[in-house]
């Protein structure tokens, strides 16, 4: 084993461009947990991707605006990152341009608690603002 200093590892739950949540069993996490264990990774960060694919369709994972489906797929990877022992989820705070800022920020807030409200996920949402 190589020796190194990093201690986090960070990976989306999906692919950047949506897909699914991967279909992980006992003999996988067993092998991940050991992973962690021996390499000493104290810290994991799960990123939202930047699309979800839902029902066929591409859907935007920006919370800016009322984002039903967005929010429903984040619970679905909050409970991945309950199970793979994720201390963070990171999502786009994305933005809306017919609205205040103000207002994106009050929908990102109010979807931000439902995501929380759905699962028992004990970890720490960050929000990434958008470049520009």
């Amino acid at each position: 084993m190589e020796k190194t200093r990093g201690n986090a590892f960070q990976f989306y739950s999906r692919s950047i461009r949506g897909n699914r949540i991967p279909e992980v069993n006992e003999r996988q996490l067993y092998a991940y947990y050991n992973f962690l264990f021996e390499r000493k990774i104290s810290t994991v960060i799960m990123l939202a991707p930047y699309y979800f694919q839902t029902g066929g369709q591409r859907v935007s994972a920006n919370l800016a605006g009322d984002n039903p489906a967005a929010v429903r797929e984040m619970v679905r990877d909050l409970e991945f990152a309950e199970k793979i022992h994720a201390k963070y989820y990171v999502v786009q705070a994305g933005y809306k341009k017919e609205l205040s800022e103000t207002e994106a920020k009050n929908n990102l807030k109010r979807q931000l608690q439902e995501i929380l409200e759905k699962t028992d996920w004990k970890g720490t949402i960050l929000v990434r603002n958008m470049a520009g």
